[in-house]
């Protein structure tokens, strides 16, 4: 979704809250929190005057992951696909023993989409869009969201995981651990300086340990010698902090 926290329209999201079981108490509670919010522009002094906001939950609010969550609840889903949605982030899953037989159904929940994104006054990027067939052998045809061609990639990336048609993980491990290994030199001289080791652990986990890989095992047994080095790398303990 492009921009989706900002774009749930007002009135269609408490008309689906009155429509729901919540109390209509706690709606009433809601609509008084989203509604009658105003906004004004001001630069070097001059104020713009105020404006209706008559779309979009307010950002660090812990109600709005909710909120959203409630305003597209009936995401479109064609049969034999499974739609994965966390936050804004939306995923379209299915499988087949034939990739042609998986991209028709694929194409079936595209083909749903406009109309209920329509709806909803919401849009998606579909320049943004992204499709892998997990697997070996020949591609089917590019999938179509709103005209727009949605090619078939050799990776694509989900919730910050890179993955490869041959499931890997190889590109991740290498992203993540070319990341660790640049944020390790940066703070090199820091680490090695005389701050306490209570300081250096705190800058280690916050700025080092965010960019280490999350691998099973099984992953790693099966990976080369030189991608283990890499991951080995990114996992190495803390106790080599003095």
């Amino acid at each position: 979704m492009e921009k989706a926290f900002d774009r749930v329209w007002h009135a269609g999201l408490v008309h689906r809250l009155l429509d729901s079981d919540i109390p209509r108490r706690v709606v009433a509670i809601i609509s008084s929190f989203l509604l009658d919010r105003r906004f004004h522009v001001s630069i070097e002094g001059e104020k713009s005057s105020y404006r209706p906001i008559a779309a979009g939950v307010p950002h660090g609010s812990c109600l709005s992951p909710s909120l959203y969550l409630i305003f597209t609840n009936d995401f479109p889903v064609a049969a034999g696909c499974a739609a994965s949605l966390f936050a804004d982030d939306t995923a379209y899953i299915t499988s087949s023993l034939n990739a042609r037989h998986a991209a028709i159904k694929f194409q079936r929940s595209l083909d749903a989409l406009p109309a209920w994104l329509a709806e909803r006054r919401l849009t998606a990027n579909a320049a943004k869009t992204q499709a892998i067939v997990f697997g070996w052998g020949h591609l089917p045809p590019p999938l179509s969201l709103q005209g727009v061609e949605v090619q078939w990639r050799p990776q694509a990336t989900y919730l910050g995981v890179t993955l490869d048609r041959g499931l890997t993980m190889r590109p991740h491990i290498a992203a993540a651990a070319g990341c660790a290994k640049a944020v390790a030199a940066r703070l090199r001289p820091v680490l090695q300086s005389s701050l306490p080791v209570r300081r250096k652990l705190a800058l280690y986990k916050t700025y080092v340990s965010g960019a280490r890989v999350v691998c099973s095992r099984s992953r790693d047994a099966s990976a080369s010698a030189a991608l283990r080095e890499k991951f080995h790398y990114t996992t190495r303990p803390q106790r080599t902090i003095h």
